[in-house]
């Protein structure tokens, strides 16, 4: 027969292990939407269960020690779950979700295609009374955005997670003879000779619309920026301009709204 430390020593050790797998098991299927989580933090579970079984490492021992191992367990179970809340820690291990809006203008980066975020809204192309929630990138940021439908009310912001289309809009150049020149002057008020002469233009931008979850290309065009060319007031930098007028919020609107409709149309 054993001593009673060595078997003391087994069922801590065999907390240490099962804790974390526990834990981890728990947090996945608590943590990630879908059956496929849920059957690993299942699959999990039953695999410690398993091994405890094959491997003796359910001895017949006092209370004390299965205490000493339930509490190990639970501790090391717990402390292992809670690392998934953790952002850093819950994208290495879940996949990334959008936390904030402009959390999407990385899909608009580079030329590779987009970097998609596995744990955002799954784009449901057959959705009917309009397009999903939607996101606008310019410049590497969030510009635009709706929760969708047939309005499209532009100040109904849509929580990161429901977003399911992200708009990369790139300038594309700029519209011919729409060009004025603009001239400023370093002088207090606005007062003195001109310095600096800047050049404004109605610019005209290339949008590719993805699938927020997937980065697959959904569709496209090409929309022009505000036909009013005006001089700014005032302008910044060592090296101002030249200057392009943008899309507005309904162009960007109508433009998904049409996306959508093919989208659906195609599928």
């Amino acid at each position: 027969m054993r001593p009673e430390g060595h078997e003391r020593r087994r069922w801590v050790g065999n907390g240490i292990v099962l804790g974390p797998v526990v834990g981890v098991g728990v947090g996945v299927a608590v943590q990630a939407p879908g059956a496929l989580p849920v059957t690993l933090g299942v699959g999990l579970l039953l695999l410690a269960g398993r091994a405890c079984w094959v491997y003796g490492l359910l001895p017949s021992v006092r209370l004390g020690t299965v205490r000493r191992f339930v509490v190990t367990t639970v501790v090391l179970g717990l402390a292992a779950g809670g690392l998934l809340l953790v952002p850093l820690v819950n994208d290495l291990v879940l996949g990334d979700r959008p936390r904030d809006l402009d959390d999407f203008g990385r899909m608009c980066e580079g030329d590779g295609g987009a970097d998609p975020f596995p744990r955002a809204a799954p784009y449901e192309p057959g959705r009917a009374g309009g397009p999903p929630p939607w996101v606008v990138v310019e410049e590497g940021w969030e510009d635009w955005s709706s929760t969708g439908g047939r309005e499209q009310d532009l100040e109904d912001e849509p929580s990161p997670g429901d977003v399911q289309l992200v708009a990369c809009a790139e300038r594309d150049g700029r519209v011919p003879d729409t060009d004025i020149s603009c001239g400023y002057t370093d002088g207090p008020l606005g007062l003195g000779p001109v310095t600096e002469t800047v050049e404004f233009s109605q610019g005209r931008y290339r949008v590719t619309v993805y699938e927020a979850r997937t980065g697959e290309p959904v569709g496209g065009g090409t929309l022009l920026g505000d036909a009013e060319v005006e001089c700014a007031d005032a302008v910044f930098g060592e090296d101002p301009g030249p200057e392009y007028t943008e899309p507005d919020g309904r162009q960007y609107a109508d433009l998904l709204a049409e996306v959508h409709g093919t989208a659906a149309g195609a599928r």
